[in-house]
């Protein structure tokens, strides 16, 4: 009886495919126009299932990779749009210039793995591992303004230079000591986000939510979408601004306030009458003039 390649025989068992030490079975010359047929061997090569055969012109279905062990696994370039690769182990994988749109990656475990110039755009990425994965050049969103879903996701010291996030979920990622420079965050959502000491040089955070997001150590040199002004007083620290729906938010010590609540905190600091009435009008012009130029 022909085996069905869309049907994994081993029913139940943990799909495994590791690159190490396996003989990789080259592309055939006339399937190597096919932008799918990488994706669809890697598919056949997890399931167990023998590549030497010629599937026509036709575009395999949406491939099933839940739980798949894809550590290590060689990717690049691979065509898994739609792809479910929910709770997949991907760790240290490389999907280089790989086709994800519209894939599930809920809950999966990329680790270390390699994504730069990949397709993810409209991907679910919920609560996925992407902790020191290599996101450079990645899309995230489309001309739709559809953004990827990563609410939850961890993705402590990411790579993220000049990624397209626009328009993306990031509620409550973990995004500490990420490199996002250059990063396209406009309209993105990272309210309640862990940004800490983050890098955003550069990125674009026009209309971006940061409410209740932490950024402590964030580096924003000449993010766009955010004003600065400064050094100030004798410590010589720079105030930062941001708009986001119909306020504008200052960074105010470690935490991002309303220009009012800010304006208030420096007051009551230097309201002791000792002689800094001077650091405190400082201040408070600062705010008001990096709050002028992102005002909304």
């Amino acid at each position: 009886m022909t085996r069905d390649p869309r049907r994994d025989p081993r029913a139940g068992d943990v799909l495994e495919y590791r690159s190490t030490g396996v003989a990789m079975t080259p592309i055939p010359t006339h399937l190597s126009g096919y932008p799918w047929y990488p994706g669809h061997l890697a598919w056949l090569r997890a399931h167990g299932l023998p590549t030497r055969h010629d599937p026509g012109d036709a575009q395999p279905v949406r491939a099933d990779l839940t739980g798949a062990l894809l550590t290590g696994a060689d990717l690049r370039g691979a065509d898994l749009r739609s792809a479910d690769l929910t709770g997949a182990y991907l760790t240290g994988a490389c999907l280089r210039d790989a086709v994800l749109a519209d894939a599930d990656l809920i809950g999966a475990v990329l680790i270390g793995a390699v994504l730069t110039g990949a397709d993810l755009r409209s991907a679910l990425l919920t609560g996925a591992d992407l902790r020191g994965a290599d996101l450079a050049d990645a899309v995230l969103a489309d001309a739709a303004l559809t953004g990827a879903d990563l609410r939850d996701a961890d993705m402590r010291g990411a790579g993220l230079r000049d990624a397209v996030l626009a328009d993306a979920d990031l509620r409550d990622a973990v995004l500490a000591g990420a490199a996002l420079t250059g990063a396209g965050l406009s309209r993105a959502d990272m309210a309640g986000a862990d940004l800490i000491d983050a890098d955003l040089t550069g990125a674009d955070l026009r209309d971006a939510v940061l409410a209740d997001a932490d950024l402590r150590g964030a580096v924003l040199t000449d993010a766009v979408g955010i004003a600065s002004a400064g050094p100030v007083g004798v410590v010589g620290r720079t105030i930062y601004a941001v708009a986001h729906g119909d306020t504008v938010m200052v960074q105010a010590g470690c935490s991002w306030r309303t220009v009012a609540d800010t304006i208030v905190a420096i007051q009551k600091r230097y309201a002791d009458g000792t002689g800094r009435e001077h650091h405190r009008e400082a201040y408070i012009a600062a705010v008001l003039d990096a709050a002028k130029r992102v005002s909304p």
